[in-house]
């Protein structure tokens, strides 16, 4: 599953800008790309800020792959199919397109701009921890012993990098810049004391706000396309929610799954058998968790703990409608289809994991400023943008 983390790094996360790398590039330095006149040509406004070509170009490219995945792969190269997703990929890129330019309005507001010193430090240590990791790749693509990178290999990959996702060095900057904006903005709001960080005020947001929740994901790129994705989640979502204790519904079941023979060894069986046995304990967590149909590797014994502006809206709304101990019925998001069952919250776990929490309690309050913000923020094409058909840009 894809954590959006906060509003702003929904869009670097989509690009491939993620700021958390790990690596260190000792002392390696990316080289800065002179960008070209189509690159920052302006194709509208959000609020009082400009959008340039490359923005709307690496948005754009990105949410038409995931498209492929939903829709099938090839959707764009015919103009009957392409006509038919314009509207949907039309909506997203312009709602897109505003979300940067929110944060900047929102951290300018407190006086952070991505000329401070603090947001400058803030993009060059994330240039040098994204050289790292480029370092980092170089090496396992060579095999000769302490191989050094030189330089112009190093920047090679980061051209191939901004290449396959769709970035240009200035909009990585940028968003980098967006991102410094941001983490300055928490640090100044902790320092105000305008976000309370002390314990009983996180538990206490926590305890008002979080949703605990386990699921199942099945994503559409393991399906031969949406339809067949949202069968299965059908079935998942139907058997979870079913009294299996009763006879009549396990016939209904085994029915389902065309299962003739208990006994037999295969996936299908053992998750009718796991299910059972599971839903007869009053147990279907390890059965979310442990399902031949959950594509989510990630998920752990304790599920996801999560406030708002984490995850995708269709996927929160359902998980915030359900009542504790409910089993949705199949929610779709750009990545596949979810079959979400919310718990109620752990204190336990709430306790031992505050500091994890409280990171998260953090970016869900200034992802609400950021949405807030965003709401007064409309983005709309000049002639140029109006001349661009986002269904064949290249």
């Amino acid at each position: 599953m894809k954590r959006t983390v906060s509003l702003l790094l929904a869009l670097a996360l989509l690009c491939g800008c993620v700021s958390l790398f790990a690596s260190c590039s000792d002392g390696a330095t990316l080289r800065k790309i002179t960008p070209t006149a189509e690159e920052t040509r302006v194709v509208g406004t959000a609020g009082d800020y400009e959008i340039f070509y490359d923005e709307l170009r690496c948005v754009t490219l990105n949410y038409r792959e995931l498209m492929e995945l939903k829709y099938g792969k090839g959707i764009w190269d015919k103009p009957e199919t392409a006509e038919l997703y314009r509207e949907e990929l039309t909506n997203y890129v312009i709602g897109a397109l505003s979300v940067n330019s929110a944060a900047l309005t929102t951290a300018a507001k407190y006086g952070i701009t991505p000329d401070n010193d603090s947001v400058k430090d803030f993009v060059s240590f994330q240039l040098e921890n994204l050289a790292g990791e480029l370092t980092e790749l170089i090496k396992l693509d060579h095999t000769e012993e302490d191989f050094a990178p030189s330089s112009s290999m190093l920047n090679d990959y980061y051209v191939q990098f901004l290449k396959e996702n769709y970035l240009s060095d200035r909009y990585n900057r940028f968003v980098m810049g967006v991102d410094g904006c941001i983490d300055a903005l928490r640090v100044k709001l902790l320092s105000d004391g305008a976000l309370p960080s002390d314990d009983e005020s996180v538990k206490a947001y926590v305890n008002e706000n979080f949703v605990h929740v386990f699921h199942v994901w099945l994503p559409f790129d393991e399906y031969a396309d949406a339809d067949a994705a949202k069968q299965d989640a059908e079935l998942v979502s139907w058997m979870l929610k079913t009294n299996l204790l009763i006879e009549s519904n396990r016939a209904q079941l085994r029915e389902k799954l065309n299962i003739t023979n208990t006994s037999v060894d295969s996936s299908l069986v053992r998750l009718y058998n796991r299910l059972i046995e599971a839903i007869s304990t009053d147990d279907k967590v390890n059965v979310l968790v442990g399902s031949v149909y959950n594509k989510d590797t990630s998920i752990s014994k304790y599920g996801y703990y999560f406030s708002h502006g984490e995850y995708s809206k269709s996927y929160e709304d359902a998980a915030y409608a359900l009542g504790e101990g409910e089993i949705s019925d199949p929610v779709a998001d750009d990545s596949g289809y979810y079959v979400i069952y919310r718990l109620p919250l752990d204190q336990t776990y709430v306790n031992k994991n505050l500091d994890v929490l409280k990171s998260q309690y953090e970016s869900a309050y200034i992802n609400g400023l950021v949405e807030a913000e965003q709401q007064k923020i409309s983005f709309s094409f000049n002639d140029f943008g109006k001349s661009i058909d986002l269904t064949t840009i290249k």
